[in-house]
């Protein structure tokens, strides 16, 4: 209920790109969740102690988001039939899109379950559980801002491609390593973490890795789109790459769980990177070089950490007994060279 009605101000903020008061909202109301909840833990109240807690921290910062947007918030409700239709036409393909990937992942890991079993089904959702944590944190800050910043700047291609190119080059900086890091030193953390009986996973952590550095090297590109009004036809890209997905997953159902999920990261970046390339060059006029050119240093950096790390694991880092001390000496050699 709470984020219902904060849903709103919420975009009226993100709007304007008024990122202090997020940042406002989040510190003080994580503030009473603690003020609330350690009483109550402390006085033998139990897990009701974290509802509590949970209930006061929605509902301060439901008040704090109303407080922040009390200037911007209309007087009173209106219907204007125009605006209607005009918003329902962007976003029914947004929700759409939205339920698309919803319904596939539950399709995917049903299909996974089918064909390999219900072992290689574990493998997979801990391996997605994992590469899809550091994908949530970078997503959680590209789309409160991305789509307001390019929404500014609609009517003014120039500074749309600036703003592609800019936020294409930066956030590649820090997803491309992340990433191809993660896959590269997988095979030493993940026993530590997980376990030995774990290990087996370790290939499919590789190649979603890797698929997410490459796939979301173009993070901006459905953003831009939707910025100018083509969400539909974006609906239509990501209805493609989900197309692909299925057909993959039937067509190598006899293979092993890696080959299959080889096939489909390949598929996904054969077909649908270059269909987004020819989408961006037809409707805001990036040509492929344009689009790619951000995207150069971060790669070629990447290449040579990945090289690096790998040198150092082979000849050096191996000679270490302790695996923590590994990762550590790999990390700080690895980024450093980066």
């Amino acid at each position: 209920v709470f984020t219902l009605l904060s849903s709103l101000p919420t975009a009226l903020l993100l709007r304007d790109l008024k990122m202090s008061a997020f940042t406002k909202r989040t510190l003080l109301s994580r503030v009473i969740f603690f003020l609330v909840t350690v009483p109550l833990a402390l006085s033998g109240h139990g897990v009701w102690s974290v509802v509590y807690g949970n209930f006061a921290q929605s509902l301060t910062s439901m008040v704090l988001l109303f407080i922040a947007t009390r200037k911007d918030l209309p007087k009173r409700l209106t219907f204007n039939p125009l605006i209607f239709k005009e918003l329902f036409s962007f976003g029914v393909y947004v929700m759409a899109e939205n339920i698309l990937w919803s319904v596939l992942s539950r399709v995917f890991s049903l299909l996974i379950a089918t064909f390999h079993g219900t072992y290689a089904l574990g493998l997979y959702n801990m391996a997605t559980r994992i590469t899809d944590a550091l994908l949530n944190v970078l997503n959680t800050v590209v789309s409160r801002m991305a789509l307001p910043l390019f929404s500014q700047v609609q009517d003014d291609l120039s500074k749309l491609k600036n703003i592609f190119s800019r936020t294409t080059k930066i956030f590649n900086t820090i997803s491309m390593p992340a990433f191809v890091g993660m896959a590269i030193t997988c095979t030493e953390w993940v026993p530590v973490i997980l376990g030995d009986g774990w290990v087996n996973a370790v290939p499919v952590i590789q190649v979603i890795a890797i698929m997410y550095a490459v796939m979301y090297s173009r993070m901006f590109v459905g953003i831009a789109m939707k910025a100018v009004g083509e969400s539909k036809r974006f609906m239509l890209l990501s209805a493609l790459s989900a197309t692909l997905s299925v057909i993959t997953v039937l067509l190598t159902k006899n293979y092993s769980l890696t080959e299959t999920m080889v096939s489909w990261s390949t598929v996904r970046v054969v077909i649908t990177i270059p269909v987004g390339i020819f989408l961006m060059n037809k409707i805001l006029g990036i040509n492929g070089y344009q689009q790619l050119k951000p995207v150069f240093i971060p790669l070629l950096s990447t290449l040579l950490m990945a090289g690096t790390i790998f040198v150092l694991k082979v000849f050096f880092v191996s000679e270490f007994q302790n695996v923590i001390l590994r990762l550590i000496m790999v990390g700080l050699l690895g980024g450093g060279v980066y």
